[in-house]
């Protein structure tokens, strides 16, 4: 009965040092993703915010057209003050669409 918990024992240690030395080696890369292999319908819900991705990783040009519309926007989310809509931007606006 000793001997076998002294081999039970060893066992656990060693399975102690295999998962210690392993941790975080097996972290899937970019790079090592196929293309197309992460879609919408893979990721849980709210596994992705704000939070989680890097300052600026995500443009205008990233954006799919019509990707954002009103039914997706959080109430008073978007505001002229939060926009910096200035005066010369609206004159130029309203210049552009009466041409």
């Amino acid at each position: 009965m000793t001997h076998l918990t002294i081999v039970g024992g060893i066992y656990l240690l060693l399975l102690a040092l295999v998962i210690v030395s392993n941790h975080g080696a097996h972290k899937i890369q970019a790079g090592g993703i196929v293309a197309g292999a992460v879609t919408t319908d893979k990721v849980v819900a709210d596994a992705v915010t704000a939070d989680k991705l890097a300052a600026n990783s995500v443009q205008a040009r990233n954006i799919t057209a019509l990707a954002v519309t009103t039914d997706k926007l959080a109430a008073s989310s978007v505001t002229t003050a939060k926009l910096n809509v200035t005066e010369d931007m609206t004159v130029a606006l309203l210049n552009a669409h009466l041409r």
